[in-house]
């Protein structure tokens, strides 16, 4: 059974590419991303902006959360990564180091409430 995770870019460098598929989760992948990307994942531009602007975290949270319900079904998401994977593990990455503010952590939380499937950081 192929299996979840979360993880930073930074980070990411050091998955061996047999056993991970990385899946860029941002808005803007770092320069020369080679990897897979999930676009749907991502928090909108504006979104990203006003919280760079100065959004305060809990009204991030609440756009962010209302933007992955407008997804119609984020089963066939992680059904297309899982197809894309090919039997490897799926690590979702953006920029922010473990344990920072960040949209794959709401992300992993929005799925183990709707899905019951807990998603942990590499």
């Amino acid at each position: 059974m192929i299996q979840i995770f979360t993880s930073y870019f930074a980070k990411a460098r050091n998955f061996n590419s047999e056993k991970y598929l990385v899946v860029s989760i941002s808005r803007f992948s770092p320069r020369g991303w080679k990897g897979e990307k999930c676009s749907e994942f991502a928090p909108s531009p504006q979104l990203l902006h006003d919280y760079k602007a100065g959004m305060d975290k809990q009204d991030y949270v609440m756009c962010y959360r209302s933007e992955m319900g407008q997804i119609k079904n984020l089963r066939d998401v992680f059904a297309r990564l899982a197809q894309q994977a090919k039997g490897r593990d799926i690590v979702l990455c953006c920029y922010e180091k473990t344990g920072d503010f960040c949209h794959r952590h709401i992300l992993s939380d929005i799925i183990f409430e709707k899905y019951g499937y807990r998603i942990n950081e590499l």
